[in-house]
Formats: structure tokens, C-alpha cells, sequence
């Protein structure tokens, strides 16, 4: 929309801004607790988290593998889904199952959730923007999600996060999990 009002109706470049869309739910910690929250996160296991109703749509069949394969190269980690999954993805053993979890009843609960999680994993098939890549960064997440969509306005490569093409496999999202669970200063960076 901003490139259209540039060429089409002859607008200064410097006079056009995107205000981006902000998180729905807001971390409320001072800098210094979402410092050591963050550091916490380099000395538990890998919990990446999930959040979605639409299990395909968001691509939790995707996130399962991507854990899956971090699980089968032997780190520690834990896909914490919290929204919709199938019932037989529930019980694996490195699944944990939150369901719904509603901010208004239990703000708490989210704010931890999000607070202990080393990333968010929102490999998406279909997307106009996710809120949760917002609320993710509100509360120091990273997030890896897939190039659809709007979510470039949510996530920017390398600063909050990496966007990874559509078709990209789970094997390239665990590489790329793997690369900042062994480099913790990149991770702290990220």
C-alpha cells in the first residue's frame, strides 16, 4: 500500500510510513525481568510454542515435525501447544499440551507461557498477519514462522525472528533452531 501511494499518486517517499501493528497482549515486565527471563530460557529445554485453533492452517502438523527432528538429534526440546491439535499428537513425549488458554481469565498463565518459551514456531500455510508474532515479541520471542502473508509486518529476518519460505521442510527450521540453541550470544542477539 505505501509503493502505491509512492508511484501512483506521486507522494514523497519521506511522507509515507507504515505503522505497524502491535501485540494484543503486552508483556507488562520491566527490561531487566525480560533480560533474565530471556537468559533463563539458555539453561532450560528447548520450548518452543505453538498458538492456533487451525491446526493445518497455522502449520502445527509442521511445527510437531520440527520438533520431532530436534527430539530425534537428541536436544531437549518441548513443543508446548497452546489452541487446537489432534488428539494423538497430545501425548507424545515431547508435546505439552496447554489447549486454550484465555488472556482475559488468565493473563498470568499467558504472560509465563510466553515468558519460558525460546521461540515461537508459527510455520503457517495461510496468513493475512498473526498477532501472535506481535505478542511473541512483546515478551523477547523470536519467532520462526513462513513467508505468507503479511509476515513481514510482524517479523524481521534476523531482528525478532526468521521467515522461511512456504516450502520450506521441518529438517531447515530445526537447523536453524539448532544453530541458536548451540550459539546462546546469537540467540541473546536475536
Amino acid at each position: 500500500a505505501a509503493d502505491n501511494v509512492i508511484e501512483h499518486y506521486g507522494v514523497a517517499p519521506e511522507r509515507v510510513h507504515v505503522v505497524e501493528m502491535g501485540a494484543q497482549h503486552t508483556s507488562k515486565w520491566e527490561a531487566e525481568e525480560l533480560e533474565r527471563r530471556v537468559e533463563a530460557r539458555l539453561d532450560a529445554p528447548l520450548r518452543l510454542l505453538w498458538m492456533g485453533v487451525e491446526w493445518e492452517r497455522k502449520g502445527g502438523d509442521v511445527a510437531l515435525e520440527v520438533a520431532r527432528e530436534l527430539h530425534e538429534r537428541g536436544l531437549p526440546v518441548e513443543l508446548r501447544i497452546a489452541g487446537n491439535a489432534p488428539e494423538e499428537v497430545k501425548d507424545l513425549p515431547f508435546v505439552t499440551f496447554l489447549g486454550f488458554i484465555d488472556a482475559r481469565r488468565r493473563p498470568e498463565e499467558l504472560a509465563e507461557v510466553f515468558g519460558s518459551s525460546y521461540a515461537l514456531l508459527l510455520p503457517s500455510r495461510a496468513e493475512n498477519t498473526s498477532m501472535v508474532l506481535a505478542d511473541a515479541a512483546s515478551f523477547a520471542v523470536p519467532s520462526l514462522t513462513s513467508d505468507t502473508g503479511g509476515m513481514h509486518a510482524m517479523v524481521h529476518e534476523g531482528v525478532n525472528g526468521h521467515i522461511l519460505a512456504l516450502d520450506t521442510p521441518p529438517a531447515d527450521y530445526a537447523d536453524v533452531l539448532q544453530r541458536y540453541w548451540k550459539d546462546p550470544s546469537s540467540y541473546l542477539a536475536l
